[in-house]
């Protein structure tokens, strides 16, 4: 077992460069925004985090176990904005020539696939490391598993930072969003369960199964009978936020992972053909090169 993993949320990555760097346009008035924030991202989480090896993970649909128990589920969300979706091909494009692994899977959530990944590759690396936003990943947090952040300083979360985070360890995350719901994927918690309500329960009970021994350990009676009469909503839940570590990803080894240097003439190229003459002069300058 050696090395670092570097699994990254190609999509967090993608949506927070385009709505966080504005008004950059090739020539001919293409949006490239999204694009340029994307790679500058990546370059400094490879910076921050020295990784041996990384892959990008991108969502393939929502998966129909989850639309089954939940019509609703991200039903919320605005489509992709036609801007960000034209700049998904050069995406593409510069992985493809940046010789970075992609993972896709058609029908499946990337943070399935993310989970997946770390499961079947927890015992090939010292350390793995998931660039995300989404709390729902916070359940596959170990000893070896941590989040960074994908954006400002280079935060890591382990275990005790999620305590200090939300109250309850990685091994609770589960039931503590069966609790409260996930505004972002449409998904509402127990009606009156706010977060410091969730956190102390799970604190008084530890865990919300059996579900029979977790009413019994509250003493609320208000609390409890809230709890109760959310029976079905709460093993709803715990459905819908549950990560799934089985996803279908085909065979693979570490060795596909690996970090290769892209090709000099063609990143440059690609590089001019969108007009980022700052990373040209990067690559052009190898004591500036991340990667």
């Amino acid at each position: 077992m050696a090395g670092k993993l570097l699994i990254i949320d190609g999509m967090a990555y993608f949506y927070r460069a385009f709505y966080a760097i504005k008004n950059i346009k090739r020539s001919d008035g293409l949006a490239t925004n999204a694009l340029y924030g994307f790679i500058k991202m990546l370059n400094r989480s490879i910076k921050d985090w020295q990784p041996s090896d990384l892959i990008v993970v991108f969502d393939g649909g929502l998966p129909k176990k989850r639309m089954e128990l939940l019509p609703e589920y991200k039903a919320q969300r605005p489509p992709m904005p036609d801007e960000l979706r034209a700049q998904f091909e050069p995406l593409n494009e510069f992985l493809k020539v940046s010789n970075i692994c992609t993972m896709k899977i058609d029908m499946q959530e990337a943070d399935d696939v993310i989970a997946t990944l770390g499961k079947r590759l927890k015992n090939e690396y010292d350390e793995i490391l998931v660039a995300t936003g989404d709390k729902d990943m916070m359940q596959m947090i170990s000893d070896n598993i941590k989040m960074v952040s994908v954006a400002g300083l280079p935060i890591k979360m382990g275990a005790q930072e999620v305590k200090d985070k939300t109250g309850v360890y990685p091994e609770q995350v589960v039931d503590w969003l069966a609790l409260i719901g996930d505004n972002a994927d449409n998904i509402a918690g127990v009606q009156g369960v706010g977060h410091k309500t969730a956190t102390k329960v799970l604190n008084d009970v530890g865990s919300l199964e059996p579900f029979e021994d977790c009413l019994a350990k509250i003493e609320n009676p208000k609390l409890q009978e809230k709890i109760q009469s959310a029976e079905e909503i709460i093993s709803r839940n715990i459905k819908l936020v549950s990560l799934d570590y089985l996803v279908d990803i085909g065979e693979i080894s570490a060795s596909d992972f690996k970090i290769r240097h892209p090709g000099f003439n063609e990143l440059v190229q690609f590089y001019e053909t969108y007009e980022f003459h700052g990373f040209v002069k990067e690559l052009k300058q190898p004591e500036l090169l991340l990667f």
